[in-house]
């Protein structure tokens, strides 16, 4: 038709409109926190009243690196891993008490019904430590690291950049995209989930507009 009827060449031919609903954009090397690349996609979307969406997902997924608990600028237990005091206690040093709490998980095996699994919460100066597993005294407890707390200390931090002397800026130069998921960062593995919390002092901004870090809580679950 355009060949019969068509007075003007193709070079001539000026798109004047166009419509489209739905665009979808495929990157397929993108670097990931594991300095792996893979694949993604970024969608546009347009509505009825010219609206605009666009579905781009963001990587904000917590480092390996960043699972550790880090003392006075070494790196010593990690949260999941098998927890005894002799092991802490080398690493950290001795804590200001110990304490559990009721049983969560009774024992299969016994009819005491103090014998099972419950919360140990180990103090420090300015950070705890939460172990789930077997407690019978201060120096005779096992189990699993599943929570680190830190609020006051210069010396225990979360991974080697993570301190509570820190501002928001320092968690976004670690993770750029941290301010859109509430500073919550978070990773599977083998099938359970790890979370980092990082709690910031929004009444205290610094003059620079960051805000000191006031908590960060590191968890398992």
């Amino acid at each position: 038709f355009f060949s019969h009827n068509g007075r003007p060449t193709y070079r001539d031919y000026e798109m004047i409109s166009i419509n489209a609903s739905r665009l979808v954009y495929l990157q397929p090397e993108v670097l990931d926190s594991h300095f792996q690349t893979n694949p993604r996609q970024v969608t546009f979307l347009s509505d009825e009243d010219g609206n605009i969406t666009v579905i781009d997902p963001i990587e904000n997924e917590l480092k390996t690196a960043d699972l550790y608990l880090y003392y006075n600028g070494r790196r010593t237990v990690r949260v999941g891993e098998h927890a005894a005091p002799s092991q802490l206690s080398s690493m950290v040093g001795e804590p200001i008490s110990i304490s559990c709490g009721p049983v969560v998980e009774k024992a299969s095996n016994s009819a005491d019904p103090e014998d099972g699994l419950r919360n140990i919460l180990i103090r420090y100066r300015g950070f705890t430590i939460t172990v789930y597993g077997v407690y019978h005294s201060s120096d005779d407890w096992e189990g699993t690291y599943t929570r680190f707390r830190i609020w006051d200390s210069k010396l225990a931090g979360i991974g080697t950049d993570l301190r509570v002397n820190e501002t928001s800026f320092d968690v976004l130069k670690r993770y750029p995209f941290a301010d859109e998921t509430g500073y919550e960062l978070a990773i599977t593995m083998d099938g359970e989930q790890y979370q980092l919390s990082v709690i910031l002092d929004r009444e205290k901004p610094n003059e620079d507009g960051s805000y000191p870090i006031d908590t960060m809580i590191l968890q398992r679950g």
